[in-house]
């Protein structure tokens, strides 16, 4: 159960990542908010990752 929610809320880290990165490309990487969106996006992809991994970790250690 636990899982499925951290799961849920994982993908929207996913689209926030997307998002932030479509700001990038309208705003230019130069632009302040440009940057702040970069490092948005790449922090959101550092979570999504390791949240996953959690996830894939936990479900593999509850079945045992």
């Amino acid at each position: 159960m636990y899982s499925a929610i951290l799961e849920r809320r994982n993908s929207a880290l996913a689209e926030w990542e997307s998002t932030s990165r479509s700001g990038v490309e309208l705003f230019g990487e130069d632009a302040t908010v440009g940057c702040r969106l970069s490092e948005a996006a790449d922090f959101s992809a550092f979570i999504h990752k390791d949240v996953d991994q959690l996830i894939k970790s936990w479900r593999a250690e509850s079945r045992r």
